[in-house]
């Protein structure tokens, strides 16, 4: 039996997406016959998304046997790394920067630029990047069908996982003098809505709705435009198909951000509700016209596919 521990950042301050695309890789290796295991020290991230998972062992060392360790942490250090590595154990590293060296078998960047970052002074690693190892859940693919079939009209706004909504009401603010909604609001599981947000949709129910902890695929199947973040829900709604306006509030969402913007998609740097919202009107306002996405939902399959290689490989040393 093949077996893999994930590894991954998650909780307040961090929010939602290591854990989002790590679990998208996990059902992957799971359908390839995988028994996986998920760590991370937010566990009730983990059944937020209903998922179970353990607290790390206070020491790597301390991890049970496994063939796979997938790794999607920023606060790993490379001595950690190298522990892991020690183990005769395949080591996988999320990266989405290309600033720090690595010491693993597989770098899997995921992200649209993937490609752009020259990795070769770096790892050693297998490199796996870009949209062709995109990790996407099949049920944003199967979102894409149901989008593609019947085009919504509302807007959803996230910032991610860490935001209380704050930042989401001010620009429907903006909104509402030229757009009748619905305007979604979405605030993460485990975070608290702002009492701005309550007010809103409180004063305005059919126009402005909280979304606490939603079903993302069919929320975003059923609308026309996303603005927010550039993280993994802005990755969820280019496949999708969805207009898009994406505020850079954050460095390590500005190369996200550009890749969307070469692929036809509004960027605004900073948090700017006027201009997003601005932005946005004037998209509604033109007829829906389907979006291309460079992302074929089998990033998941490709990147299992070079565990196993590389595990086969191991096994015959």
């Amino acid at each position: 039996m093949k077996s893999a521990a994930f590894l991954v950042d998650s909780g307040p301050g961090i929010g939602l997406g290591h854990l989002r695309r790590s679990l998208v890789l996990l059902d992957a290796m799971t359908d390839a016959g995988f028994t996986c295991r998920l760590y991370t020290a937010s566990t009730d991230a983990a059944t937020a998304l209903g998922r179970t998972a353990s607290i790390p062992p206070a020491s790597l060392g301390d991890l049970p046997p496994t063939d796979v360790v997938v790794c999607d942490s920023y606060v790993m250090d490379q001595q950690q790394l190298a522990l892991l590595r020690g183990r005769r154990t395949i080591l996988l590293v999320f990266d989405d920067m290309g600033d720090r060296p690595i010491d693993a078998d597989i770098v899997l960047n995921h992200n649209l630029y993937g490609a752009t970052i020259d990795y070769s002074r770096l790892t050693r690693a297998t490199v796996l990047r870009g949209p062709e190892c995109t990790l996407i859940d099949r049920r944003i693919l199967e979102a894409r069908v149901a989008h593609e079939s019947n085009v919504g009209t509302g807007i959803v706004i996230s910032f991610g996982g860490t935001d209380d909504g704050t930042r989401a009401a001010e620009l429907a603010r903006h909104l509402l003098p030229e757009f009748a909604g619905p305007i979604h609001i979405v605030v993460a599981p485990g975070v608290a809505p702002s009492p701005d947000v309550r007010k809103l949709t409180a004063k305005m129910p059919d126009r402005v709705i909280l979304q606490h902890g939603p079903d993302m695929p069919p929320l975003l199947a059923g609308a026309r435009l996303y603005l927010g973040g550039a993280g993994m829900t802005a990755l969820e709604a280019l496949v999708i198909g969805l207009d898009m306006v994406l505020c850079v509030i954050s460095d390590n969402q500005r190369l996200n951000a550009e890749a969307f913007g070469r692929f036809g998609h509004a960027v605004v740097q900073g948090l700017e509700p006027k201009e997003a919202a601005a932005i946005a009107v004037s998209l509604l306002r033109k007829p829906y016209s389907p979006r291309s996405s460079p992302v074929d939902g089998r990033g998941g399959a490709r990147v299992v596919a070079a565990i196993e290689q590389l595990l086969a490989s191991k096994r015959k040393d």
